[in-house]
């Protein structure tokens, strides 16, 4: 897929920040269209009814207003059946102008408020990081299907099959170790997924979904996004005064 910048929205904060909802649509080429933003907010967004899940998802929830005939024209193509026809990164530009990313994810269609009235209307548009999208990709067949995999390796796959447009990092925030692994003792980059094996019979016929919520919530972890990358963080972890954690490249896998 080759994306383009379609779309801006632009909403200033009290403490003299920017938040910038970026909206880029697969195949194009034009020029940005700039809407005029209400509100923007970030929620969790777990269906789960556990105390403790092991994958949190999280939404964007995006509200602008339409009053010109240019806003009509230019309005996103709802009707479409690929999900990831419009790609969302939301930036925040601080007070000595530096851009960052704070979250990614799709638009999600199937949410989207549009009142049918005549002036200036309210638009809601929901957003989803398409964690969910893993339940319909699943582990390959191979023929190999008698050797290991590491556990890593299926959360990098997983998380990679998100397709997001700008790489993201995966940082390992998880140091429970068994007696022959090589902990963070010999080095801080050490973390125990990679050194943790599966059968690959045994990852067949699952989707990564399935797969990655049963890995986390072995190691008594987590998965969320934040700032744009994918966390797994264990429950000690999120209570230590100090987290050590092993950062990885998706995109490169180191």
């Amino acid at each position: 897929m080759a994306y383009g910048k379609r779309y801006l929205l632009q909403q200033a904060l009290r403490d003299g920040t920017q938040l910038l909802v970026n909206i880029y649509e697969d195949g194009y080429t034009g020029s940005v269209y700039n809407y005029d933003a209400v509100s923007i907010s970030i929620t969790p967004n777990s269906n789960s009814d556990e105390p403790e899940p092991g994958i949190i998802s999280s939404q964007l929830n995006i509200s602008f207003l339409m009053g010109t005939d240019a806003d009509n024209s230019n309005f996103p193509i709802l009707l479409t059946f690929n999900d990831k026809f419009y790609y969302v990164e939301v930036t925040r530009i601080n007070s000595i102008a530096v851009e960052s990313v704070i979250w990614k994810g799709y638009t999600f269609n199937d949410y989207v408020t549009l009142p049918f009235t005549t002036g200036t209307t309210q638009v809601d548009i929901t957003c989803i990081d398409a964690l969910s999208f893993m339940k319909n990709t699943f582990y390959p067949y191979t023929a190999s299907s008698n050797q290991l995999e590491n556990l890593y390796t299926v959360l990098a796959q997983g998380l990679n099959s998100i397709g997001f447009v700008n790489g993201s990092s995966l940082y390992q925030c998880c140091s429970y170790f068994g007696s022959a692994m090589a902990n963070r003792g010999a080095s801080t980059a050490n973390e125990p997924f990679s050194q943790t094996y599966i059968y690959r019979r045994d990852l067949q016929q699952n989707s990564y979904y399935d797969l990655i919520e049963k890995i986390v919530k072995s190691f008594g972890c987590r998965l969320f996004q934040q700032n744009g990358d994918w966390w797994i963080m264990s429950a000690n972890e999120m209570a230590a005064s100090t987290i050590y954690f092993t950062k990885y490249n998706l995109s490169t896998g180191t």
